[in-house]
């Protein structure tokens, strides 16, 4: 068995015990650090992942800047298709607090845990581009990472519920990341961040929101990676 191999088997055995732990320990037991740990946890496991598999510098190209300018293009146009249904369904009001102390707590852990997260993706995919089934691998972990952090509690006895956690939240999470492992293969970790950090996190800044329901935004969330890709 090869050094690096080795190295990915460490890798993935600390993320899947950790996943475990978290679920069954951190999250039931104490909800209001959970956050915290997991910042912490995705803190350690990039320095270990540079570590032991190093970290290639992402340097932009005349490409990736094209391709960012086309994923603020789709993601402008995202937007305005969303407001300008809102005119038409109306809009609700954010439900997270406007205070600037409460808005600054709001998004602050999430916004560390969107570049930790890609930057151990781009880590991990960089030093593995010739072996796709550990790409597959990874991407499959990171999602269950996010899927696990968003989801509170899977209802297996209510199928509407369970159809609703499906549609709203796993398959847009499925999808997105899918997009940000091909997106991190060919060019690198600056576009699934930007990408992320307008997309998951907009909903804390903006005072209002327009009205156009769970099943519709999913279908957005679902689509937009889908067009990027």
């Amino acid at each position: 068995m090869s050094n690096r191999k080795v190295k990915n088997y460490a890798l993935i055995a600390i993320l899947v015990i950790y996943l475990a732990v978290y679920k069954l320990f951190i999250f039931p037991k104490h909800m209001g650090v959970s956050e915290i740990v997991n910042t912490s946890f995705l803190v350690a496991y990039l320095a270990l992942a540079i570590k032991l598999l190093g970290y290639r510098k992402d340097k932009s190209s005349f490409d990736s800047k094209n391709i960012v300018r086309s994923v603020l293009l789709y993601i402008f146009l995202t937007f305005l298709a969303m407001y300008g249904l809102g005119f038409v369904v109306g809009f609700l009001k954010n439900a997270y607090s406007r205070n600037t102390f409460t808005l600054i707590q709001n998004i602050f852990l999430p916004i560390l845990t969107i570049i930790l997260c890609e930057l151990i993706r781009y880590v991990l995919i960089w030093a593995n581009r010739d072996k796709k089934a550990i790409v597959f691998i990874f991407t499959g972990l990171l999602t269950l990472f996010e899927l696990f952090i968003s989801i509170r509690s899977l209802p297996l006895s209510n199928v509407e519920e369970m159809f609703n956690i499906i549609a709203t939240i796993i398959l847009p999470v499925i999808i997105k990341n899918c997009v940000m492992s091909y997106l991190c293969y060919h060019i690198g970790y600056k576009i699934p961040i930007l990408y992320r950090l307008i997309m998951d996190v907009y909903v804390f800044v903006v005072p209002f929101v327009p009205d156009i329901g769970d099943y519709l935004n999913s279908m957005i969330l679902i689509a937009l990676p889908i067009l990027i890709y």
